[in-house]
């Protein structure tokens, strides 16, 4: 049971940025989502908390509609996979520094 024990002691907490669907399809909303973005990242920040931010793989992928199952709804698989492999690398790149 020691190794469970260990790993728990070791256990950090991350903040997840995890943007609404909808600032990649409304542009007339775009700025109010990009000010409450900054407004969370700001806090996050000010409390030093670690940050993955979901926001800019999603931005940076190139059919943006593929990463959800419909407009307003959930990831589709495509999204999952884009969420889970940005949360692995940025769990690996913190272990390692």
């Amino acid at each position: 049971m020691r190794a469970p024990q260990a790993l728990c002691r070791r256990a950090t907490s991350r903040t997840v940025y995890l943007p609404a669907e909808a600032r990649y399809h409304e542009e007339k909303y775009r700025r109010e989502y990009e000010w409450a973005r900054r407004q969370v990242l700001s806090i996050v920040e000010d409390l030093q908390l670690p940050l993955i931010d979901l926001h800019l793989p999603i931005s940076r992928h190139p059919d943006i509609p593929e990463l959800y199952a419909h407009r307003g709804g959930h990831f589709s698989p495509a999204g999952n996979r884009l969420v889970a492999e940005t949360m692995i690398e940025a769990l690996r790149s913190s272990t390692s520094q």
